[in-house]
């Protein structure tokens, strides 16, 4: 072919995968793919076009464009799948061929552009307007097997070269055949029941069969059928698509099927408690593979809503970041992988910052074939950054760390970088490994699942994945290792307790008959009658409330007490989800004398593919909907916030003329100059001087030619004053040429002065420091001072006869082996995230300092990892003394309770039994003097009893 190859409306991979076989054949001269088909008749060199169709009408509309623009070429058209209506169209159009996505192979695309060229050489370049089709020519050069036959005899009638190159019969031997001799003994059966089932003259899709060559090798085919009239008999023409490696490969996937689902669900057990969205998508379609439940937190969606509608995930990221977050996307196809800041739009109307982490897996045949993903919600990191610039004296360290670890190696297996959590985990410095041969560093990764998973990654070029028990750390690891030609890069994650969650999951599965009936929820199931298999208390009760009714399993869940309109309508959702339809409405009910809002999700059961009935759960979202309310207020007030910024936004393009302005920027210049701006006219403007237009220019200047920066300049023009910065950005096309600069602009006078408070402030702060009586100082990770105050330096002095200053070893010789363990320990634990507290017992000494408290917390970067220990050490003798003499009284208090308790009771005890034997009658009886002995006695014990309690209580009143 001398001409031009063009391809239009098809989407972005599809068209590279077409562009790379295409080229793979020697057809170079292939014109950049066009979105609208309108644009074809902007193109008078093509040999031949490649239309995406997904309905009749684009079929139409492509030969109309053709005709009106005098262009006769041929038209190979790109299917989303294969209908009657489409290959119909097609057909009566006298299109080239049509193919449809899934089965666009080398060996096709070889026979149909031969096809291709010999029915362009074919065209009378003289009378283009008035080409006539060739129909038989068409039937004959197909490269899907045809063939019509007599629809009474099923004798072949007439077969094109594809139907004898596929099935190896010659001409002749066709035509002594029938239809039945190309089929199993199986098949054959299978088409004399269903030749009754078809529909008279319709062009109708007959599914797959199994039919065979003549040497006895069997395939799969797709085969359609239309009713005509052939030489005067009742015929059919009949169209067989290869599909013989789907249909395999649907087998095999049937049989796998479960091996997956079960690997499945363990991943996703041991997938749910990450609060990072993992995900993996087709890389030729995008349509979500898997997603883990994080998906919900961070975008408000479940996984099956993502997997099921495969532009939710880009229709959820913010308008304005889109054009990038596309450019990025699809150079992942040059570069293998991408790390992407960006906003999404979640569910509930709030705006998200993400970071995206992708990496492209290719197939054995070197094309793209699966884009694993990890995106990481950082709207709270996003959040503190920003706070930190607008208050940079606030000192609290941010509490969040990052535990996973990355590594990279060369080729000869030699670290190239590792980063501070790869150092924490394995205990090793970065100093002592860069450089150094991984094997030999860690030995006993040789006989585990290491050494064979990353050579495979080196070897096979692909992405590996696996977990490992890492003895020497005592913990599990998940690692994910992607190879390029000339490194390995490896991440791996503590997945410990994910594993010791699946060791709770048969527990938790015996609770959890349990566990439903002690929610609020509302849960139950009902079969295909409606009738309900289980039912929670919280069901039975609602129910109860509702109509009065008592119902339990066997009983009808359609309540007749209900008004018959409210029983159709919970009919049809039973009977959606019994369809296979898993879903969730909202009701508002009238409950205990008030309205509720109820969510109720509707989930099929199946058994194997079978629908047996549905799952019901309901919950109450009153408050939520409130909420949501209240959400969607604060977000216009938001929407409202940030299209009236003050800030200066504006582009220009390669000739330095506006492109975008907005209002802000657009009003300061009118204020400034006097005359109005907007989109084509010259940024640098007259009015501003030579001066300021000169420095201008180069900014411009360089910012087309690639550079990206911001600059800082104090402002005194015609009455304004104050500090701006502006950011300065080249914009890029999808080539990667610069066609213009994006440019943001804020008054950051305020932040001048406060950045100079700031400092006022860092000064006031150090005075407040030292002028405390308890001891402050620091350490970084090498264990040097970073700062300390005038106390602990005192301290210091008169203790240790030491001068420790900022700068200066915290563990001086002097300390002694002792002490500089126990200071190790406690730094070592700080320096693992923990913050604590330590109390201790001084010798005497000069400050009579008998009882201190210290107290030591980690030291965060902003990246979240621990870059050093802050301690503090107060006097708490007086209160640790106090303490002493209140547990010294508290004791008396218990020994004055028992003798109280014990010793009083008894001899109180004794005179109420003397009481009782004295005999009043009878003052002479024998007994009572007996009686008057006892009570003497008991007496003078009750006497020394009271004064041993008094002499205790004045023993306590002077302590």
């Amino acid at each position: 072919m001398t001409g031009h190859i063009l391809i239009v409306g098809i989407d972005t991979p599809t068209a590279i995968r077409l562009i790379s076989l295409l080229e793979t054949l020697g057809y170079t001269n292939i014109l950049p793919p066009q979105l609208d088909t309108e644009n074809i008749s902007a193109f008078s060199n093509v040999d031949c076009i490649f239309a995406g169709i997904s309905q009749a009408s684009d079929v139409q509309q492509v030969f109309s464009t053709l005709h009106k623009s005098n262009l006769h070429k041929p038209v190979i058209f790109i299917a989303k799948e294969y209908n009657r209506q489409l290959i119909t169209a097609a057909v009566e159009s006298c299109a080239c061929d049509i193919i449809s996505e899934d089965s666009i192979s080398e060996a096709l695309l070889l026979k149909t552009m031969i096809t291709v060229e010999k029915q362009s050489s074919k065209i009378d370049q003289s009378s283009k307007a008035q080409v006539s089709v060739d129909y038989k020519s068409v039937f004959m050069q197909s490269p899907h097997p045809m063939w019509i036959y007599d629809v009474e005899t099923m004798a072949f009638l007439l077969v094109n070269n594809a139907a004898i190159e596929k099935y190896g019969y010659t001409e002749d031997e066709f035509l002594s055949m029938t239809i039945k001799d190309i089929r199993p003994d199986d098949e054959v059966v299978r088409l004399i029941n269903e030749r009754g089932t078809r529909r008279g003259d319709a062009f109708s899709d007959y599914g797959f069969w199994l039919h065979q060559r003549k040497g006895g090798g069997q395939f799969y085919v797709n085969i359609h059928s239309q009713a005509t009239n052939f030489q005067g008999r009742k015929a059919s023409i009949v169209v067989a698509m290869d599909v013989d490696e789907k249909v395999k490969a649907d087998q095999v996937n049937t049989q796998l099927n479960k091996l997956v689902a079960q690997q499945k669900e363990r991943i996703d057990h041991i997938l749910s408690s990450v609060k990072e969205m993992i995900w993996s998508c087709d890389a030729q379609t995008f349509r979500m593979l898997y997603v883990n439940e994080a998906c919900r937190d961070i975008y408000g969606c479940s996984p099956q809503e993502m997997i099921d509608d495969k532009e939710l995930y880009f229709d959820l990221i913010h308008p304005d970041d889109k054009k990038e977050f596309n450019r990025i996307t699809e150079q992942i196809f040059a570069t293998g992988s991408y790390v992407h800041e960006y906003r999404i739009c979640h569910r509930d109307g709030s705006v998200k910052h993400v970071r995206g982490e992708a990496f492209l897996k290719k197939g054995s045949g070197g094309e793209p074939d699966i884009i694993s993903g990890l995106t990481i919600d950082i709207t709270d990191l996003i959040k503190i950054e920003s706070a930190l610039h607008e208050k940079v004296s606030e000192r609290d360290n941010i509490l969040n760390s990052i535990t996973d670890g990355f590594f990279i190696l060369d080729d000869a297996w030699r670290f190239k970088y590792v980063n501070k959590a790869f150092e924490r985990i394995c205990n090793v410095r970065r100093a002592d490994i860069l450089g150094q041969n991984y094997w030999e560093k860690f030995p006993k990764s040789v006989s585990l699942k290491w050494f064979s998973e990353y050579h495979r990654a080196m070897r096979d070029q692909v992405a590996v994945h696996f977990e490992e028990f890492a003895s020497s750390l005592g913990r599990w690891v998940s690692v994910s290792a992607y190879p390029k030609a000339d490194s390995l890069t490896v991440y791996f994650t503590d997945v410990t307790e994910e594993h010791k969650l699946l060791e709770k999951l048969a527990y938790n599965e015996r609770n959890l008959q349990a566990l439903i009936n002690t929610t609020q929820d509302v849960i139950w199931s009902v079969d295909k009658n409606l009738c309900i298999i289980s039912a929670n208390d919280g069901y039975k009760q609602s129910i109860y409330a509702l109509s009065g009714r008592t119902v339990g399993a066997g009983d009808s869940v359609l309540i007749k007490e209900f008004a018959p309109e409210y029983v159709e309508k919970w009919k049809a959702y039973y009977q959606k989800a019994l369809s296979g339809k898993a879903y969730k409405v909202v009701e508002l009910i009238h409950y205990k004398n008030e309205d509720r809002y109820a969510e109720i999700s509707f989930n099929p059961i199946r058994n194997t593919e079978e629908v047996i009935g549905v799952s019901c759960f309901s919950r109450d979202i009153t408050e939520e909907r409130k909420l949501q309310d209240q959400l969607a207020a604060n977000e216009r007030s938001l929407r409202a916030l940030i299209d009236n910024t003050n800030d200066f936004v504006w582009s220009i393009d390669q000739d330095m003329k506006i492109v975008t302005i907005n209002k802000t920027f657009k009003d300061s210049l009118t204020a400034v100059t006097g005359k109005h701006y907007g989109v084509g006219s010259p940024i640098i403007m007259e009015d501003f001087g030579p001066e300021l237009k000169g420095v201008w220019s180069k900014h411009y200047s360089r910012a087309l030619q690639g550079e990206k920066f911001m600059v800082v300049e104090e402002l005194n023009f015609d009455g304004m004053q104050g500090v701006i910065e502006t950011s300065l950005n080249p914009i890029v096309d999808d080539t990667g040429a610069i066609v213009g600069v994006s440019c943001y602009g804020r008054d950051i006078t305020e932040q001048r002065r406060m950045q100079e408070e700031i400092q006022l402030n860092e000064h006031n702060m150090r005075g407040l420091i030292n002028s405390t009586k308890d001891l402050i100082w620091s350490v970084d990770a090498t264990w040097h001072i970073v700062s300390a105050n005038d106390a602990f330096t005192t301290w210091m002095k008169k203790i240790n006869g030491i001068t420790i200053c900022e700068g200066d070893y915290a563990l001086p010789s002097t300390f002694g082996e002792k002490i500089i363990n126990k200071f190790l320990s406690y730094y070592n634990r700080a320096f693992k995230g923990e913050s604590f507290r330590v109390t201790e017992r001084l010798k005497p000494n000069k400050f009579d300092i008998e009882f201190i408290e210290t107290r030591y917390h980690p030291i965060y970067n902003d990246k979240g990892v621990v870059i050093g220990v802050s301690c503090s050490t107060r006097d708490i003798t007086e209160t640790r003394r106090y303490q002493e003499r209140i547990e010294a009284k508290n004791q008396k208090l218990r020994d004055i309770a028992s003798i109280q308790s014990h010793e009083v009771r008894g001899q109180v005890a004794s005179i109420l039994g003397l009481g009782q034997l004295f005999n009043y009658k009878n003052p002479a009886d024998p007994i009572n003097a007996s009686v008057l002995e006892g009570f003497m006695e008991a007496t003078q014990n009750l006497d020394r009893i009271i004064r041993r309690i008094v002499n205790k209580t004045r023993i306590m009143d002077e302590m």
